[in-house]
């Protein structure tokens, strides 16, 4: 009876109750794992002498077949490598979901849709099925990303959605948005090529093409370690990018996902309010562009809980180390698998080295040398350049070329090489171009408001001031939805009597050399019919609600 009353007096604690919550769990992994793996380990010391007849002596014959039949080693690696690049993908699912449910929340129009793109990419990853076209090889194609960007242009008029990311200021922030943003573009591109090249290597596997198994693995090596090093190039970008919010005291915002979920769960629901629709048709939104605002609602799910600026930025930087190992190991078993086939093809294609990493000045020449480039059937190959990283290697041909660069940054060139059997392969090395001339800064700009009103009645006085570090004679030119109006450092719009809706004012400051970047400011005038007031602030406030509160343009960020 003691035992009874122990038992029950046990069964009312904590402890029973969560051994009642473990218990299914433990049961099931004791009956379907533990169990099967040790009969698995026990059969592998047994050998089979007939179709269903087990002789139950003891030997290691099994292991010593294992380790010495070719077969073996074959599945054996192959198993490897499946293993990891699923290990792998799952890693790099995390960063880009960790990139865009933060940084869709924390401003920089720029590296958001850039987020979303990253989160895309790595998701087709995820899910890459095996490629049975197996034998052309995939080059990085930045156009791509820039399509998909075309596509969400129409909800951030004011800001450019394409790479490369000029610099429309020299505030740093600035600068340091556009940097990032050029970076997690490359970084699609290269996520994109890695995918296909993956999914190739499957193919041939599942084809038993041994050849090309060694080539896509080949290839898959390259990407890997471009990736590697691109993801070093973000992770510096996105610490400069927090300590420029750092600087800004911007960082330490809090920033609250129940207020954006709430925001979405009643567009998707209800839909807009008629003021808000007028507001937003009222600054030059179409039918069209009002859809890809609903889609990307519907796309992307809303943050959830708090979070502040310089936090999910340090998440970010987390979340790219541990996907920096994870590409790292990639690259190790596609290097491993390489190893293994080399000694059992003979290869036909070429191998293209595209040189570097290349270090130079804007408006100098670049020296590019594929030398590095062999055929192992000792044929001659053309060269073939691309400086644009649109996947056509159309821009230069030959061993030993050059390009002239007309703006500071990082990049990367391509390089493909063809035998005279048409066999091909294609590589890729770093280009670091310094800034000699710098920029003119626009020191002050009139009026402040992102979105001023005029009228008729109330015109509107626009200057600006700025400087130039190279001490050179600067210009000034004011343009209205691409009309130029003055060339003046300043200029007041009177708008006439009749109009009504929006107008963009930019005023772009160049220096006159070349070499260097203009200076860009805009403004989105606002012209208002007497009555509509209230419907242009709604869906002002609304614009504002979906992307953020307020801050300069010339810092988009």
């Amino acid at each position: 009876m003691g035992l009874v009353r122990r038992l029950r007096r046990f069964s009312r604690t904590r402890a029973a109750s969560g051994l009642l919550l473990v218990s299914p769990t433990a049961l099931f992994v004791i009956l379907l794992l533990a169990l099967p793996l040790l009969a698995i380990f026990t059969f592998s010391f047994w050998t089979q002498t007939g179709v269903v007849d087990i002789d139950t002596t003891l030997t290691l014959d099994n292991y010593r077949e294992a380790f010495t039949e070719p077969l073996y080693a074959r599945l054996m690696l192959r198993s490897v490598l499946i293993s990891g690049a699923v290990t792998a993908t799952t890693v790099l699912l995390a960063f880009p979901v960790a990139y865009f449910d933060y940084l869709r929340g924390t401003g920089g129009k720029w590296i958001t849709h850039m987020a979303g793109q990253q989160r895309m990419r790595y998701g087709a990853l995820h899910a890459d099925p095996p490629d049975p076209a197996f034998t052309d090889f995939t080059a990085v194609d930045i156009g791509a990303i820039n399509a998909d960007l075309a596509a969400l242009a129409p909800l951030v008029p004011l800001t450019p959605l394409e790479y490369p990311f000029v610099n429309l200021s020299q505030d740093p922030l600035h600068l340091v948005s556009a940097r990032l943003a050029n970076s997690m573009a490359e970084e699609a591109a290269l996520v994109f090529a890695l995918m296909r090249t993956l999914e190739k290597f499957q193919g041939a596997e599942d084809a038993a093409d041994d050849e090309f198994t060694f080539l896509q693995a080949r290839a898959l090596k390259k990407y890997a370690d471009q990736l590697a090093a691109q993801l070093a190039v973000t992770r510096q970008g996105t610490v400069d990018y927090k300590a420029e919010l750092v600087a800004d005291g911007l960082a330490s915002f809090v920033f609250d996902g129940a207020d954006l979920a709430a925001l979405f769960a009643r567009l998707t629901s209800t839909g807009l309010t008629v003021a808000e629709e007028q507001g937003l048709r009222d600054v030059g939104f179409t039918d069209g562009d009002i859809q890809v605002m609903f889609d990307r609602i519907a796309a992307f799910p809303a943050p959830t809980g708090t979070f502040s600026r310089g936090g999910g930025l340090d998440d970010v930087v987390t979340s790219i180390d541990m996907m920096s190992a994870a590409v790292q190991d990639l690259a190790n078993q596609a290097q491993a698998v390489v190893d293994h086939y080399a000694p059992l093809v003979t290869v036909q294609h070429p191998s293209a080295d595209a040189g570097g990493p290349y270090n130079g000045d804007e408006g100098t020449p670049v020296n590019f040398d594929g030398s590095g480039s062999f055929d192992p059937q000792a044929q001659a190959l053309i060269y073939e350049w691309d400086f644009d990283l649109d996947g056509q290697f159309d821009d230069a041909v030959g061993i030993a070329v050059n390009n002239t660069y007309g703006a500071p940054g990082a990049t990367q060139v391509g390089l493909r090489v063809t035998d005279t059997d048409g066999n091909v392969d294609v590589a890729y090395a770093t280009v670091a171009i310094a800034d000699v001339n710098g920029p003119p800064q626009i020191t002050s700009f009139t009026p402040v408001d992102l979105a001023p009103t005029a009228s008729n009645l109330n015109p509107l006085d626009f200057s600006a001031t700025a400087t130039d570090p190279d001490f050179e004679v600067v210009g000034f030119e004011w343009l209205l939805d691409g009309t130029v109006m003055s060339t003046a450092s300043g200029w007041t719009y009177t708008p006439g009597i009749s109009e009504t809706g929006t107008r963009l004012v930019r005023l772009t400051v160049s220096d006159f050399n070349p070499l260097s970047e203009d200076a860009i400011e805009m403004r989105l005038v606002h012209l208002p019919e007497p009555q509509s007031w209230m419907t242009a602030s709604a869906g002002i406030g609304l614009l504002g609600a979906l992307y953020r509160r307020r801050v300069r343009l010339s810092r988009v960020h």
